[in-house]
């Protein structure tokens, strides 16, 4: 399973939104309108947990998202990667 799955499995809500699809959700948080107006589109994706900004520029990898909400991940990496899989 994927990290929205998992989380699922968890009962913790994910949303993820498109800029292009949904640009009223982009507007309408100030956080999220500051930094494109100071770094442009080039900050996108965003990732906000709670409310606080994890991530800007690139999406998130799986274990970071488990590592910033405190979810011990109980899976071996076996793809090398330093963010794994």
């Amino acid at each position: 399973p994927n990290v929205s799955d998992e989380l699922s499995q968890k009962n913790i809500g994910i949303k993820w939104y498109s800029y292009k699809s949904d640009p009223e959700i982009f507007e309408s948080n100030t956080q999220i309108k500051d930094i494109l107006k100071s770094q442009g589109k080039s900050s996108l994706p965003v990732t906000l947990i709670d409310g606080k900004i994890k991530k800007t520029g690139a999406y998130p990898t799986r274990i970071e998202i488990l590592n910033w909400l405190g979810i011990d991940d109980n899976k071996k990496c076996t793809c090398g990667g330093s963010g794994c899989c």
